[in-house]
């Protein structure tokens, strides 16, 4: 069974909210796509998984930075998510597949997919979702500005599916995260855990939840296993 990490990375929405052209957004995007996400994938104990990374039609793969030896390039017409991982994703021959739903700034532990997999391990039947019971949120340009966050739903949710006819569902991008765990039976785990970044030009998230507070020497030694290095 394969498991699918699918990030949107560079797609025409909500760069104008920032005031900012689709080039500049574009090339923030693939920045904090290497710096965070990509970043602690490679530091993944496990490696048996695909990375997607869905991008706009109109993106070439020279704009897309260094990629993955794992990873898979899904480029989006006019904003049809669904439609692009149904056409561009091989599912011949599977009768189920894991999927992970993660931003271009988001960081997994280093365990994370070893973890997550341990979970599956246990004989769940599709559909099935495992979802993080906390996650941080972290200021990336303060050290002091690091939360402790916990959700009905996380924008970590991971979801169990079955392969109809070489189709998925794909639920993590056919509804809104929160809504998933309404589709199917599941479990959130505490030992799945993330971190949110928040930069200069997130639409949607800000820093919330319970203050946690550290000594830098500790700060850096956490934040070492998922892969963010700070001075």
């Amino acid at each position: 069974m394969k498991h699918f990490i699918i990030s949107r990375v560079a797609l025409k929405w909500k760069f104008k909210q920032v005031g900012m052209t689709w080039e500049a957004w574009l090339k923030e995007s693939v920045e904090l796509y290497d710096k965070y996400l990509r970043a602690s994938l490679r530091k993944q104990a496990f490696q048996n998984f695909t990375l997607v990374t869905l991008v706009d039609e109109s993106v070439t793969d020279e704009q897309l930075g260094h990629r993955l030896k794992n990873e898979i390039v899904v480029r989006v017409f006019r904003m049809n998510i669904i439609h692009a991982l149904r056409s561009q994703i091989d599912l011949s021959g599977m009768d189920k597949i894991l999927i992970t739903r993660c931003d271009r700034d988001d960081v997994l532990r280093n365990n994370f997919v070893h973890q997550l997999q341990m979970l599956l391990a246990a004989d769940k039947q599709p559909p099935f979702y495992f979802d993080i019971m906390s996650y941080y949120i972290w200021n990336g340009r303060q050290l002091n500005k690091f939360q402790y966050m916990s959700d009905r739903t996380s924008p970590f949710v991971s979801t169990l599916e079955k392969v109809k006819e070489g189709k998925a569902v794909f639920y993590p991008y056919k509804y809104k995260h929160g809504y998933v765990i309404d589709q199917m039976g599941g479990v959130k785990d505490d030992s799945l855990r993330a971190i949110q970044v928040i930069h200069k030009h997130n639409v949607l998230n800000r820093m919330e939840g319970r203050q946690v507070n550290v000594t830098p020497e500790r700060l850096k030694y956490f934040l070492n296993q998922y892969a963010i290095k700070i001075c």
